[in-house]
């Protein structure tokens, strides 16, 4: 599911308002990441994520959508918590993403079947969700 929407909460990047958005950002099961098309418009999807423990954060989804083709032109991306649908429900933080290569991709799968146990399910449900890729976010400040 990929929406595109305007983000209008405040963009916090460093400093102590900066902590406090991280933490309410890791207390939820959702973020709101912001990707950047070729034209400069952007695009918010709603995805599931966890946190590694350098303080990375990681989302994974199908390989073949197209935020990992944004994220290799340009790896500048935005997150906020938000609600399963989308909605933004705190600010706004920058960073950098990377496509993780298939190495990492187990490591990160395997996260997410800790933190997410609906994912287990549907993996099974749907086989296409075997096609998974993996995106490592570091956030700026």
């Amino acid at each position: 599911m990929s929406t595109t929407t305007r983000t209008t909460a405040t963009r916090t990047s460093e400093g102590p308002d900066a902590t406090a958005a991280r933490r309410r950002l890791l207390r939820g099961k959702t973020l709101a990441l912001t990707t950047h098309r070729r034209d400069g418009s952007t695009v918010t999807t709603p995805v599931w994520f966890h946190e590694e423990a350098d303080g990375a954060l990681v989302v994974t989804g199908l390989r073949t959508a197209h935020r990992h083709g944004r994220i290799q032109r340009d790896a500048r991306v935005a997150v906020a918590p938000c609600t399963s649908r989308g909605r933004v429900t705190g600010p706004t933080l920058t960073g950098t993403a990377e496509v993780l290569g298939a190495g990492e991709l187990a490591a990160a799968l395997a996260a997410k079947r800790r933190r997410y146990p609906m994912f287990r399910v549907l993996l099974r449900l749907r086989p296409a969700m075997r096609d998974q890729g993996a995106v490592r976010i570091r956030l700026d400040g």
